[in-house]
C-alpha cells in the first residue's frame, strides 16, 4: 500500500461479535497454509470443475489478501475491475483495483494492494488469470467477464466450501482460542498486519479498507496495541543510540 487519498472515512463496519470474533491468521498460521497449497490444489483423482474451483478459489484468496478486501467485494469483480498503472519507478505495472460499494455507507474506492504481494498478484490478474480462462475455456474473459467465473461465464457465488475444505486439509479450522476461522480472516488478516507493522495513519489505513477509525479502534484494538508497543520500543532504541552517539563523541 502507497498513496492512498488522504481524506476522512465515511464509513462504518459491522464489528464482530464479542462472543465469537472472526479471528485473523498468524504470520504462522498464513505460512501454513501456503505450504499446504500445493498439495490442496492438485490431489490425485480431483478433475474437471472441482480442480477447477479450487484453483480460482486460492486465486480469490490471494487477492482478498493482496487488497484486504470484503468478501462480497472480491466477488463482484469484474475484469473492468482491474486498473493497470506504473510503479514508483516508472517501470513496474501493477494493479488497483475498483471497489463498488456492497454496504449502505460504503463508498466505491480505488485500492492499491499491499507492497510485498504487489508484484505476486498482478502478475496472477494480468497475465495468469486470463491465460487460465484461455486454456480452460477457449476464449479469452472479456471486461465484462466476472473476475471469477464458470464455464457459461456467469459469476462464481461463493468460495466458501472451498476454502473451508483448504482449511481442513491444514487442519486450521479454528485459532488457539476455538474461535472459527473464515473467508473474512482474510481481510482482518491484512488489516491487521498493516496496522502492526507499517507506520502509516489509522485514518489513510481505514481509508483504504473502506471503513472508519472507530471500527478499526473496536475490530483492531488487539492490532493497535502492538503497534503502540512497537513504535514505543523503536523510540527507546533511537534514544538508546543518540544517547550511545554523544557519549562516544565526547
Amino acid at each position: 500500500m502507497t498513496s492512498i487519498p488522504d481524506h476522512a472515512p465515511t464509513t462504518t463496519d459491522t464489528p464482530s461479535s464479542a462472543s465469537s470474533p472472526t479471528p485473523h491468521f498468524t504470520q504462522t498460521d498464513w505460512m501454513h497454509l501456503l505450504e499446504v497449497i500445493p498439495n490442496w490444489l492438485n490431489p490425485p483423482k480431483l478433475v474437471g470443475d472441482n480442480r477447477r474451483h479450487r484453483q480460482l478459489c486460492w486465486w480469490c484468496c490471494l487477492t482478498l489478501r493482496a487488497y484486504g478486501l470484503r468478501v462480497a467485494e472480491g466477488y463482484q469483480l469484474k475484469f473492468s475491475s482491474l486498473l493497470p498503472d506504473v510503479g514508483p519507478d516508472g517501470e513496474e505495472i501493477y494493479v488497483k483495483l475498483h471497489v463498488n460499494a456492497v454496504k449502505s455507507l460504503v463508498k466505491p474506492r480505488t485500492v492499491e494492494p499491499i507492497d510485498h504481494m504487489r508484484q505476486e498478484i498482478s502478475t496472477i490478474l494480468l497475465k495468469t488469470l486470463p491465460a487460465y480462462y484461455e486454456a480452460q475455456f477457449g476464449r479469452k474473459p472479456t471486461a465484462n467477464d466476472p473476475l471469477w467465473m464458470h464455464r457459461d461465464g456467469s459469476a462464481i457465488g461463493s468460495f466458501a466450501k472451498s476454502f473451508d475444505s483448504l482449511l481442513d486439509s491444514a487442519k486450521l479450522t479454528h485459532n488457539v482460542y476455538g474461535h472459527d476461522f473464515d473467508l473474512t480472516s482474510i481481510r482482518h488478516t491484512t488489516i491487521t498486519e498493516e496496522i502492526e507493522t507499517s507506520d502509516l495513519n489509522p485514518g489513510v489505513i481505514a481509508t483504504w479498507a473502506g471503513t472508519s477509525i472507530a471500527m478499526l479502534d473496536k475490530t483492531y484494538n488487539h492490532a493497535l496495541g502492538v503497534r503502540a508497543r512497537r513504535q514505543e520500543r523503536e523510540r527507546r532504541e533511537r534514544l538508546r543510540q543518540m544517547s550511545s552517539e554523544k557519549k562516544s563523541d565526547k
